[in-house]
């Protein structure tokens, strides 16, 4: 399936006010997206020489879905299947992305309003057909379906021993969560296991448990530079990533620290901001969506423009 042609088709029929039918190819594309996915984790498996029984399992388990097939799934029963056997994690080792926004997604909001302009004569407006087509977009591209190859598995990799992300041999810090992958021992030069607090060799307490609070203090002071005129352009988020890991910092933590330093409704729109970005475009259905969701967060347009700006470089944002 052309994925992304399916997209554009049903973002199309927005210009003829035919949301329900937009609703309908974006959960088509969620439904025939995930059983894809499943098909390539399960081939991705078979040739790393990997036991792969997520399915046998969950028939096993689960009594009611002791006839499961994921060919003929519907989309409740495929987003069951991927939540309990937890296949996001498993899609995560073998995709660039560690699935941020994705995974973030409202699922089960998601199917609701599909089941709804399927099985019934339920109106629809705009609004929902537009932030059905943002989660569509996060999804195709997180998850590489709107690639035309899946990602090359690194040669001689291993994963991250935080998210599990597979990573190149001589890289010591995770890209993806910032989790620090080797270290040795200040005293007696031993390596040591990441998780370990003290040297088990000389006793040792490790330096990086000494240094996470400097660390953390260091974060936080770049957080409130960036944050100090109220905006973060793109070149300042890249810094911050930097920095993240630079530190030793998971992607996590730094979020916490982040949410510290900045207003919760402006990191929510910040990170709206991000996942719209994750082609590098913003069209205008998505501007729509953006400043849709800024008045819900009660953020002043005036503001909301100025963020929108700062991180999409692609153009200015017209006053509404």
């Amino acid at each position: 399936m052309d994925y992304l042609k399916t997209f554009n088709n049903a973002e199309s029929k927005l210009q003829t006010e035919d949301y329900v039918g937009c609703i309908r190819d974006c959960g088509l594309i969620a439904e025939l997206g995930l059983k894809e996915l499943y098909e390539r984790q399960k081939a991705w498996a078979r040739r790393n020489r990997q036991s792969f029984t997520l399915l046998r399992d969950f028939r096993k388990n689960h009594q009611a879905f002791r006839d499961f097939k994921p060919e003929t799934a519907s989309l409740f029963q495929l987003l069951k299947f991927f939540r309990i056997m937890k296949i996001w994690e498993q899609i995560q080792v073998r995709v660039e992305s560690n699935l941020h926004f994705t995974k973030r997604i409202p699922w089960h909001d998601l199917r609701y309003v599909r089941n709804k302009a399927t099985h019934s004569y339920y109106t629809f407006t705009r609004e929902q057909a537009v932030e059905f087509l943002h989660h569509i977009k996060i999804f195709l591209h997180e998850c590489e379906l709107a690639e035309t190859k899946p990602s090359v598995i690194f040669e001689n990799r291993r994963n991250c021993l935080c998210c599990d992300l597979s990573l190149k041999q001589n890289w010591n810090f995770c890209p993806s969560c910032g989790a620090e992958q080797k270290c040795r021992c200040t005293n007696c030069k031993r390596e040591l296991e990441i998780k370990w607090k003290v040297c088990p060799f000389c006793s040792q307490v490790k330096e990086s448990d000494k240094m996470q609070e400097e660390a953390v203090r260091l974060f936080r002071a770049y957080c409130e530079a960036v944050w100090a005129d109220d905006i973060v352009n793109a070149e300042e988020r890249e810094m911050l990533r930097r920095k993240r890991l630079e530190l030793g910092i998971s992607k996590e933590l730094a979020e916490e620290i982040e949410a510290e330093v900045v207003p919760h409704n402006v990191q929510i729109f910040s990170e709206l901001i991000q996942a719209v970005l994750i082609d590098g475009v913003i069209d205008d259905h998505e501007m729509e969506f953006l400043f849709t969701k800024a008045k819900k967060l009660e953020i002043p347009i005036p503001r909301a423009q100025r963020l929108v700006n700062a991180m999409y470089s692609g153009r200015k944002v017209p006053m509404v």
